[in-house]
């Protein structure tokens, strides 16, 4: 009987220890999308910078003057994968208002140009865009040790005094209409 109790003891620790480890760990974004925990909002964006795919450098101070949608995403992620379409199509209709950056946060950057190759053939106009920048965070440390982020997609929308002043946690149409409202409002 002491043996049974040993063992249902060890194997409920183990079950809450991988529970919790779930919760930390899974990186696809289970929840509804919405607004993320708001305790940093109107602190200033890091001046990071950053090289694009394109070695491009972008410098994110100087981007004031411009909306920026600061996007955190991997190419293994479902819901980041489904939004995908309609982030570029907001960042080519868009102009010049808006800048947006998306850091991948994959494994490799063949990985990340893979994923790009198969959108190539019905986005090539929108891949194009001047205004977007996607970015390898090869070290993955950009998204988790600069921004806390930890699960994807998430995105930081950044004024154009470079305050960050929303986080949208999952994935969401960029092409609604209360997406465009609020991001016209900025402009």
């Amino acid at each position: 009987m002491k043996q049974f109790k040993i063992v249902a003891v060890l194997s409920f620790i183990v079950l809450c220890i991988a529970v919790i480890a779930y919760g930390v760990f899974y990186q696809d974004s289970p929840e509804e999308p919405g607004d993320a925990k708001q305790d940093w909002q109107y602190d200033k964006v890091p001046n990071l910078i950053l090289t694009d795919i394109r070695g491009e450098k972008i410098t994110v101070g100087k981007l004031e003057g411009k909306v920026i949608i600061l996007n955190f995403w991997a190419t293994w992620c479902e819901p980041c994968r489904k939004e995908f379409p309609s982030m570029l199509k907001l960042a080519h209709a868009s102009g010049d208002k808006l800048v947006l950056l998306t850091i991948s946060n994959d494994d490799t950057k063949q990985e990340l140009l893979n994923f790009l190759k198969t959108f190539n053939k019905d986005y090539s106009k929108e891949l194009a865009s001047p205004n977007l920048h996607i970015v390898w965070d090869s070290e993955q440390q950009i998204a988790s040790e600069m921004f806390n982020v930890f699960k994807f997609p998430e995105s930081i929308i950044i004024d154009k005094n470079l305050n960050m002043i929303r986080k949208i946690a999952g994935g969401v149409d960029w092409e609604s209409g209360e997406i465009k409202a609020y991001l016209n409002s900025l402009f």
